[in-house]
């Protein structure tokens, strides 16, 4: 069924009309281009039951080539034929035709520093989310996150904004207090390339971020330069707060 109806149909009915047009067209030369197209859709045909590289055209030989055809047109459908004027977030159609929609990417960018310390970025950013909250494997695919700049964050080597939170996460002193030296020596690192100060935190003004108990573990507590205790003992780590643009 799978040849006859299903996913491997097309490429049986233009091989059997390649072969039904070639011995015609001695004697009908009109035919010839109906001969080149049938051909030529049965060689993708072929091309695509045998490579590698996309299982939905190897599953779906010249089927698979309509989904990418739609794809590419789903926008201007979307547009023209479905979308409402008030659809869509973050922005309605109503709202985009308010700005140019086209825009080079440089539009999305500002320099920060001066001299040989500035650096580019992006005024479009990935939101932090509390290092804890996401685990050692997320902070290291997407380099974002509060609550220290642990080894996680320097992973992929890219630039990193310090940020300083109402807990003084990450260059604190052990009694809660900001420790002025220990930010230096954070702030100083190559990677950091701006500073962020959070003045407050939505309804938890005043207390920074705080973790469900279940996820105040040691990792994400040592890296606030917080007090993690564990039978009796406790440990102090000593990291920034940040997150990437």
């Amino acid at each position: 069924m799978d040849w006859m109806w299903g996913r491997y149909s097309a490429l049986l009915y233009s091989g059997i009309l390649t072969l039904l047009l070639a011995p015609l067209v001695m004697s009908q030369p009109l035919l010839s281009p109906l001969l080149l197209l049938a051909a030529g859709l049965t060689a993708v045909g072929v091309h695509d039951d045998f490579q590698t590289a996309a299982t939905l055209r190897a599953n779906f030989p010249i089927l698979g080539h309509l989904r990418y055809f739609f794809e590419s047109v789903r926008p201007e459908l979307r547009q023209y034929f479905w979308e409402d004027d008030k659809d869509e977030l973050p922005y309605s159609r109503n709202q985009r035709s308010m700005s140019p929609i086209h825009r080079d990417a440089s539009d999305y960018c500002t320099t920060v520093g001066e001299g040989e310390h500035a650096d580019e970025m992006s005024l479009l950013n990935i939101s932090g989310t509390s290092f804890g909250s996401l685990s050692p494997c997320a902070i290291e695919a997407h380099n974002t996150g509060e609550g220290s700049l642990s080894r996680y964050h320097q992973a992929g080597g890219g630039g990193l904004i310090g940020q300083i939170s109402t807990g003084y996460f990450g260059c604190r002193t052990a009694d809660g207090r900001m420790d002025r030296a220990l930010f230096t020596e954070k702030a100083r690192l190559p990677q950091v390339k701006m500073i962020e100060i959070k003045l407050r935190q939505g309804a938890k003004s005043g207390h920074g971020g705080m973790l469900m108990g279940s996820k105040v573990t040691r990792l994400p507590t040592a890296g606030r330069a917080d007090t993690w205790r564990d039978g009796g003992r406790s440990t102090t780590g000593r990291l920034l707060e940040s997150r990437q643009w």
